[in-house]
């Protein structure tokens, strides 16, 4: 499935996943920007290998059950990002991610108190801004991440897409580089 499946559906409320129960790879920005969808079942995706960015960034989601996405092996940059209402996550299903999960994994979920890092054991390196501003987070067991070798920097051939959104970019690298391209475009 391409990119923008969805994004910037800011009403939507509700929605049934059954018509996409032959889906093995989503693009970026599925359901980006959703913020009243607060509550969805996976289950229909239960064939997902992999997901590009941003994927549900932004969302009104509460809690959400990853048990149907037992199959992924890469997950793009800003996995869940913003998800500002999401108090509690099960990372178990993602144990088959392996080598890198992108920039602002899980960053800006205000709302999240602990998290088992557990699944997560097998990844050799997490993009910028991993879990960052996550208020409510009380504590955080680093031990599991045993083959963790690289925090941020990510090689450009595992680093993600800039978002591309209303929001501006933070630092004055990312501004420069958004100013040029939109000259370039322009």
């Amino acid at each position: 499935m391409g990119d923008e499946f969805l994004c910037g559906c800011h009403s939507l409320t509700a929605l049934d996943l059954t018509p996409l129960t032959r889906l093995t790879s989503v693009g970026g920005w599925f359901l980006r920007g959703c913020e009243r969808l607060t509550a969805l079942d996976m289950t229909p995706l239960a064939h997902l290998t992999n997901v590009g960015d941003a994927f549900l960034k932004c969302c009104g989601l509460t809690g959400l059950d990853l048990t149907p996405l037992a199959h992924l092996t890469s997950v793009g940059g800003r996995f869940l990002e913003g998800c500002v209402g999401l108090m509690s996550l099960d990372l178990m299903p993602l144990v088959h991610l392996s080598n890198a999960v992108g920039d602002a994994f899980l960053s800006h979920c205000l709302a999240l108190t602990a998290l088992d890092l557990t699944p997560l054991a097998q990844v050799v390196r997490v993009g910028d801004r991993f879990l960052s501003s996550c208020g409510r987070l009380k504590a955080l067991d680093l031990t599991p991440l045993v083959h963790l070798a690289q925090i941020g920097q990510l090689p450009p051939e595992v680093r993600q897409a800039d978002c591309v959104g209303p929001e501006s970019p933070r630092t004055p690298d990312q501004r420069r580089r958004r100013g040029s391209s939109l000259a370039a475009a322009g």
